[in-house]
């Protein structure tokens, strides 16, 4: 298995309400960054569109709400309105680079990174 050093990737600011937890899922948020994200060919990967089409691929799983399994996120969380999550097994390897710093996060507080078109 590849590791990767920890590095910090980037800063989000949040209100005392987001951090309280009654944030709104699925609300776009602009994080200062330049990252790309490296995912494995043969490995699946979780993503969420948006009612435009525009994908978001999970960067960050938490446990810090819910003990959780990526295996049951499809059969739980309840994406915004004309939105959708899935789960695909790459046939090669993605890179997602980062679009404008652009995040979203589930109810789960699981964040997905905006992916290019």
């Amino acid at each position: 298995m590849r590791r990767t050093p920890v590095r910090k990737a980037g800063a989000l600011t949040l209100t005392l309400a987001e951090v309280a937890g009654s944030d709104v899922p699925y609300t776009p948020r602009s994080v200062e960054r330049d990252t790309v994200w490296r995912h494995d060919a043969g490995k699946p990967v979780y993503e969420l569109v948006d009612a435009g089409g525009a994908v978001y691929v999970m960067q960050s799983y938490s446990d810090q709400r819910v003990d959780q399994d990526e295996a049951e996120l499809g059969d739980v969380l309840a994406p915004a309105q004309g939105g959708s999550f899935r789960v695909r097994v790459l046939d090669q390897d993605l890179e997602v680079a980062a679009v404008d710093g652009v995040v979203v996060q589930d109810e789960r507080a699981n964040t997905y990174q905006r992916a290019q078109p």
